[in-house]
């Protein structure tokens, strides 16, 4: 779901982000409060600025100045938490935690993804409160619609069948219920060249996944 709103917004992306800058080279627009409009893929920022992920928004990518909230690599061994689940994060990925966000999010990116499109996961946490929330069937049909995804064989996350969606070489969603009406989002994507070695470290991340007490 979350990377057909990637698609989707692809071509506004572009118009967006060549408006947030007068001339090449130009970073006046950075200097902003907010940043600049963004980007819907990840975009190569200028000195003294970082890309920074915020998929829960229209354009997915801003550039913002270091060291202002951006991902950073998880210490080896280290388990990390989303909502009631914890998972294993895969060595070499940068995370950055906006659970607090209006869309509870976890975004991870490889940090050596090289240039273009990153090799990245997302999880989720999706439910009716939320003002664009689309029902786990919904979500599927979208996936298909929007995506050219196709619906494959569930995969086994907690003991329960995760519904799956994937287009080939690009990108693999799983989604997991959580209650009547919620379910977590699982997904990764990546450029071509990277998807097929990369897949492992997701399906590993999914094996590792767990449910934890919560927190007070």
């Amino acid at each position: 779901m979350i990377v057909a709103v990637l698609v989707a917004a692809l071509a506004a992306g572009r118009a967006s982000a060549q408006s947030g800058f007068s001339a090449p080279g130009d970073t006046a627009a950075f200097a902003l409060p907010d940043g600049p409009a963004g980007f819907t893929q990840a975009p190569s920022c200028p000195r003294g600025f970082t890309r920074l992920a915020t998929p829960d928004a229209l354009q997915h990518f801003r550039c913002v100045p270091e060291g202002s909230g951006t991902a950073a690599p998880a210490a080896p061994g280290a388990r990390l938490r989303a909502g009631v689940l914890s998972f294993a994060p895969p060595p070499g990925f940068r995370v950055q935690d906006d659970w607090k966000d209006s869309v509870p999010m976890i975004y991870m990116e490889l940090a050596d993804s090289g240039p273009g499109k990153p090799v990245s996961i997302t999880i989720s946490h999706l439910g009716p409160n939320q003002s664009d929330f689309a029902d786990l069937d919904a979500a599927v049909r979208r996936d298909e619609r929007w995506q050219g995804a196709r619906e494959v064989k569930p995969l086994r996350v907690l003991g329960v069948d995760a519904r799956v969606t994937e287009v080939p070489e690009r990108a693999l969603s799983v989604y997991l219920p959580d209650g009547r009406d919620s379910y977590y989002a699982f997904v990764f994507s990546g450029p071509e060249s990277l998807y097929a070695r990369r897949r492992p470290d997701f399906l590993r991340l999914l094996k590792s996944v767990r449910r934890q007490a919560r927190r007070p």
